[in-house]
């Protein structure tokens, strides 16, 4: 055993929390409000609603091997979500092109790790875009602090 907990017990962990907060949520919605205060806000659901479909997503995504040693439980139910929506997005592309050739685990991984391409050239343009306006904003603040020290401009 590797120490690591399986999809299952972590599904069982999030059961037994739903059922303790079952009579809360029940009370809830008897007051005409959201059965949480997460949905109330409106946060993101789980990302996987059945932990049996979670489990399934999680085996293919192992057997992939597109989950790296040492994810934690949260990384791994991640990583196993971007995966099957690389694999249904590819699946639905190639019936809308008619394409006749079932998905390979050769294909799933491609169209996971393209998704993936993806998603990180999304964020580091959105990281690059940040720290352009933060040089901006130091490169101000510097200005403004040597009118104040060098020049006797301020308050």
């Amino acid at each position: 055993m590797t120490g690591k907990p399986t999809p299952g017990r972590a599904a069982s962990g999030r059961a037994g929390m739903e059922s303790r907060w079952a009579e809360y949520r029940a009370a809830r919605l008897a007051a005409g409000k959201p059965a949480t205060v997460r949905e109330e806000q409106g946060r993101k659901p789980d990302r996987f609603s059945d932990p049996e479909i979670e489990a399934y997503w999680i085996e293919r995504a192992e057997a992939a091997r597109v989950i790296p040693d040492g994810a934690t439980s949260t990384q791994v139910r991640r990583i196993a979500f971007r995966y099957a929506k690389s694999v249904e997005s590819e699946t639905s592309r190639r019936a809308t092109e008619k394409v006749a050739a079932p998905l390979t685990g050769t294909d799933e991984r491609v169209a996971y790790y393209e998704a993936e391409i993806e998603r990180l050239t999304n964020a580091e343009r959105m990281d690059r875009r940040r720290a352009d306006e933060h040089q901006r904003q130091r490169e101000a603040a510097e200005s403004i602090l040597a009118d104040i020290l060098f020049r006797g401009s301020g308050a």
